[in-house]
């Protein structure tokens, strides 16, 4: 019985474990997701201003498209570790 227990407990900090270090790596992940999308959102941003001054409709277009896509990147990215991270507190809390 003794012996059952303490397999069981074992193969619950393995699994904890593995979870842990699937959540590390989704992690990482939507951090470089985050970091992209803010460098894409920063050029966005310029080659707007440099359309706008120069007047071309086409490429105020086309940056705003950049914006937009800019900003939901960031909005996924951060939506996705708001998620990992109340998953890490349910874990410390069992």
């Amino acid at each position: 019985m003794r012996q059952k227990k303490f397999s069981n407990r074992k193969k619950d900090k393995e699994m904890l474990c593995k979870l842990q270090k699937e959540l590390d790596k989704k992690h990482t992940e939507q951090s470089n997701v985050l970091k992209a999308a803010e460098g894409l959102l920063a050029d966005a941003e310029k080659k707007l201003s440099d359309a706008i001054k120069t007047g071309d409709v086409c490429q105020v277009s086309m940056a705003s498209g950049l914006l937009e896509v800019g900003r939901k990147r960031i909005a996924e990215a951060n939506r996705e570790l708001s998620e990992i991270a109340d998953r890490r507190k349910k874990i410390k809390l069992n």
